[in-house]
């Protein structure tokens, strides 16, 4: 690995005139201030240690942690350039194309998605959508490559500045999930053009994958590999996807193995010695993808059948219903907000006082400050892992089954 990373960072490095070129191509202009033109966290104001060589800072109720400092990166920051938009029809559609890669976008729809459209092809992609993720942010931290130099690249945001770039994990999860929802539709006997769906992936893809260039997030070398990685892990799926969507439908052991290879993924998962979003936002796809696995087991949604009496199949919705799909919407977004809302609050309100060392738990105040206890990775990885799992399961087990006994249907057959 250490042979290869010099490669690649050249590769990185020497695509640097292009980001800048494409954009302003798109319109994008430098502007003389220190502040991007959207808004971030204070986590996000971050940099890994070994591109800015900042000095870093400990808090007192962190000491003997797993993990660690915040970087102080005032110096970086103060260099940087940043950029305004001129063409604003191409600034909000990057906008969106950057916000279609993020990890609360699927999040948000891939459980609307399988509450109101065929349950086993939701199955199918949220085990694509985990597996994607996790590699590529796995690779990231495994490479430390940076993310192009500004200057000369213009920040049009700084929301992703704390993680390295390579490979391009927007670029993975866009190609990967447009195209496993558009072939699972297919192999599945779905009546559609099966070239209609591939052009409007690959259109959607290619909005994901130029937003980053646009936004001077990403250089070429990031978004290819990214493109050639979600490939070769989709080939699989692809091919042996029925076979595998079979195991999740019908095994006993998914309650058992999946937890197992969740808690596994999260223990070799290799850890920055600086704070950053990178691991906890690994955690949160790792919970959602174990926690809605095994959510859709315990529904008991049965594998696709493929005989030649139910194809071809037509689009439909879950509920035939307007007070149907209303139903479900709001019981699910209800029952998830609950679900973060309440295990987050009693999880950060009790982790520090039992994981916490003896030194550090005599620091902690009444009122915790939430923003300091989570900087730490001892206690935000269980946190994220158990809340998302929640999340996961409840999103894609309890949510279905309260609407189904209200309604009084359920959208299992062909």
């Amino acid at each position: 690995m250490e042979r290869l990373r010099p490669i690649l960072l050249n590769w990185v490095q020497q695509g640097t005139g292009t980001v800048v070129a494409f954009q302003k191509l798109c319109g994008v202009r430098p502007i003389p201030s220190e502040k991007p033109l959207t808004s971030t966290s204070a986590a996000t104001n971050t940099t890994p240690a070994s591109r800015t060589g900042a000095s870093t800072e400990q808090s007192e109720d962190s000491s003997n942690a797993t993990v660690v400092p915040v970087l102080n990166d005032g110096a970086r920051k103060k260099e940087r350039v940043y950029g305004t938009p001129t063409n604003m029809f191409l600034h909000y559609l990057f906008v969106y194309g950057t916000a279609a890669g993020h990890e609360l976008f699927y999040i948000i729809v891939l459980p609307f998605l399988y509450w109101m459209l065929d349950q086993r092809i939701g199955r199918r992609a949220l085990v694509v959508w985990g597996t994607v993720f996790y590699v590529g942010q796995l690779l990231k931290d495994v490479l430390k490559l940076p993310r192009p130099p500004s200057p000369p690249a213009m920040r049009l945001s700084n929301i992703y500045e704390a993680e390295y770039g390579m490979p391009s994990t927007h670029a993975m999860g866009a190609l990967s999930l447009s195209m496993i929802l558009v072939i699972a539709h297919y192999q599945a006997g779905y009546d559609f053009a099966l070239w209609k769906g591939l052009a409007l992936a690959l259109t959607h893809t290619a909005v994901v994958c130029l937003s980053r260039l646009y936004m001077g997030a990403h250089s070429v070398a990031d978004i290819v590999s990214g493109l050639v990685l979600s490939t070769l892990i989709l080939i699989p799926f692809v091919v042996w996807g029925e076979a595998i969507d079979y195991w999740f439908a019908t095994s006993g052991w998914v309650p058992v193995v999946v937890p197992l290879i969740a808690i596994v993924a999260v223990l070799i998962y290799p850890k920055s010695q600086h704070w950053s979003e990178s691991y906890g936002d690994t955690v949160t796809i790792i919970g959602v993808a174990a926690g809605s696995m095994v959510g859709i087991w315990s529904l008991g949604v049965p594998a696709m059948d493929m005989s030649a009496e139910s194809i071809p199949r037509q689009f439909r919705l879950n509920h035939n219903t307007a007070e149907g799909i209303i139903l479900q919407c709001l019981i699910g977004f209800v029952v998830v907000f609950i679900t973060r809302a309440v295990l987050k609050l009693m999880l950060l309100a009790l982790l520090p006082r039992v994981l916490m060392p003896p030194r550090a738990k005599a620091h902690l105040h009444p009122h915790l400050n939430f923003d300091n206890v989570y900087r730490n990775y001892q206690i935000e990885i269980p946190t994220k892992l158990l809340v998302y799992s929640a999340i996961g399961f409840n999103a894609c087990f309890t949510s279905p089954f309260l609407c189904g006994q209200m309604l009084v249907s359920w959208p299992f057959t062909d």
